[in-house]
């Protein structure tokens, strides 16, 4: 809503437009703000809008500026985690797993998801995991 928005748009809205309760929107928005992913002005006429245009916001910054980083095991990123015996190398697969994310969510911009009009490669990803042997392997 934000990237397709004219001007400043209130928390209520928002809210309302995405079926949330706006007591659950509102800490999000504090956090993108504190992030610098959007911007608050107070008063008649006030509400929040995007710092940057929407073709240059991904949603990975979104998501590490809520969260800190895009996968998180036990409140560590991957790369901090180790594993015992049979599992030595499931941190290989968390590490592998959060490449894979990265490559999507830094490559999806807000203006995308707005659209619908993805990449090709992200398209080609939408693709593959509605294929019927897709299904099957999952």
């Amino acid at each position: 809503m934000l990237s397709r928005a004219n001007g400043p748009l209130s928390a209520t809205l928002m809210a309302a437009d995405q079926g949330l309760p706006v007591r659950l929107l509102r800490p999000l928005l504090g956090d993108l703000r504190r992030g610098g992913v959007v911007v608050s002005n107070r008063g008649a006429g006030g509400g929040f809008r995007l710092v940057r245009k929407p073709e240059h916001i991904t949603l990975a910054d979104v998501i590490r500026t809520i969260d800190g980083s895009l996968l998180k095991l036990h409140g560590h990123p991957p790369q901090a985690t180790t594993y015992d015996g049979a599992a030595t190398h499931l941190r290989d697969v968390w590490i592998a797993l959060e490449t894979s994310q990265r490559a999507v969510l830094e490559n999806v911009t807000l203006a995308e998801v707005d659209s619908g009009a993805f990449s090709e490669r992200i398209i080609e990803l939408i693709r593959t995991s509605n294929s019927p042997s897709a299904r099957l392997q999952s």
